[in-house]
């Protein structure tokens, strides 16, 4: 039998009001939003006044409210209205990533013991039904690799100076004429959009809660021309990954761009679309696409979530229960392209081996192995002047030294070739 739920909504920005319009178009629907509280008191909105309050406890102990959907930027405001709700027995949707990444486990323990609903399907990917997907589908299925396209944003930017007429600068601002990107876009730019979704990936394909700060996660922020001209002359394209992976019960985990080939499907994940791709033991790889900026996306999904409480879902978190001794390491080794500008700056990083080291009068860049470890440590001194890229396994190395063409143009423009360096101490 369907549920009827009284909905009261925190939040009336794009998300907020698009869903509320649904939910009054659609017919024959067992759904109302009863009250909808907001912060700003001067703002002129496009329904009635008596639809909003301002007292975030008018929703919280209202007895006919049984659904709390929050929609609100503030990670620590949308923890206190989540938490309190989820105290009183009330059903929660939520798509702060944030708040959910940072708390994963007091929400999780809360939802179970005031036996109240916590979905959040719009926290991860947009339109992509992945957790729903993880946690029915790869029930009993060991998943052995997840990685994906998460940001619609950065993945917007980075699509863009494929072109060469783009800079990254050109590229975020339009991104921001277009609605895709902030005013200040570090959470997307920098990767820790990409990392809080991740946190709820590992947990519900591996089990694994996770400090979103023990992540490496590096960004797209200091891309330069001279990187988007690398990727396009190896004929590789430059994508930001958050990647999860096991091998005896270590995880690997992190947020890094990559030098993706033609092969690879990421390399068709274009513009404000998300791509994830899972690797499993019984279903071998499976590939997921949709979009995952914009307001629309974002509330289909959590309309999702409010049809399935209808019905009465709760996320089983199968594989969290029965996660024991899995942990997460810094120990892999990856293969990088590493470009700086400041001189001095490798030096500061410690590589396992350079295979290839090319020098121009305004940036050098290196390609070798480094442990993530390293690049955690890279990421902590936030050096302005680098970029990291993980590079795939095309062999970039031995493609370049084939191309002679491409030889001739770095020495029309004075690059030295330092080739074949050894371990650095």
């Amino acid at each position: 039998m369907t549920k009827k739920l009284t909905i009261g909504l925190f939040g009336y920005g794009c998300v907020g009001s698009g869903l509320f319009k649904v939910l009054n178009q659609v017919p024959n629907l067992t759904i109302q939003i009863k009250t909808i509280c907001v912060k700003n008191k001067g703002k002129t909105r496009d329904i009635a006044p008596s639809h909003f309050t301002f007292d975030k406890n008018q929703i919280i102990n209202d007895p006919e409210i049984n659904l709390v959907v929050e929609l609100i930027d503030n990670a620590e405001e949308a923890f206190e209205i989540v938490h309190a709700a989820l105290s009183n027995g009330k059903a929660v949707v939520t798509a702060n990533k944030k708040m959910l990444a940072q708390h994963f486990q007091t929400l999780t323990n809360l939802s179970k013991e005031k036996n109240a609903a916590l979905l959040y399907e719009a926290a991860v990917a947009g339109a992509i039904p992945i957790i729903r997907t993880l946690e029915e589908y790869y029930k009993n299925d060991s998943i052995t690799r997840i990685e994906g396209i998460l940001n619609g944003t950065s993945n917007l930017i980075v699509s863009k100076t494929q072109n060469p007429k783009y800079t990254y600068a050109s590229a975020l601002e339009e991104a921001q004429k277009q609605g895709f990107a902030e005013s200040n876009p570090k959470l997307d730019v920098e990767g820790f959009d990409s990392k809080f979704k991740l946190c709820l990936l590992l947990a519900h394909a591996y089990g694994l809660i996770v400090n979103p700060e023990e992540i490496v996660t590096l960004g797209i922020q200091n891309l330069l021309p001279c990187d988007s001209n690398f990727a396009r002359e190896k004929n590789q394209c430059i994508k930001l990954i958050a990647h999860a992976s096991i091998k005896e019960g270590k995880i690997t985990a992190f947020v890094v761009p990559r030098l993706v080939p033609p092969s690879s499907l990421f390399s068709e994940v274009k513009n404000e679309f998300n791509g994830i791709q899972v690797d499993s033991d019984f279903t071998d790889t499976q590939f997921f696409i949709g979009k995952g900026a914009g307001h629309l996306p974002t509330a289909a999904a959590v309309l999702s979530d409010i049809s399935a409480l209808q019905n009465t879902y709760v996320y089983p978190l199968t594989k969290l229960q029965k996660a024991s001794k899995l942990s997460l390491h810094t120990h892999a080794v990856l293969r990088v392209y590493l470009r700086y500008v400041n001189p001095e700056t490798l030096g500061q990083i410690r590589f396992q081996t350079i295979e290839q080291k090319y020098q121009r009068s305004t940036h050098t860049y290196v390609i070798g192995k480094i442990a993530l470890k390293e690049l955690l440590a890279l990421q902590l001194r936030a050096h302005p002047d680098v970029f990291v890229a993980e590079i795939s396994a095309t062999n970039l190395v031995q493609k370049s030294l084939q191309e002679d063409s491409t030889h001739e143009r770095w020495d029309q423009h004075s690059d030295v070739f330092l080739e074949s360096i050894p371990l650095l101490a």
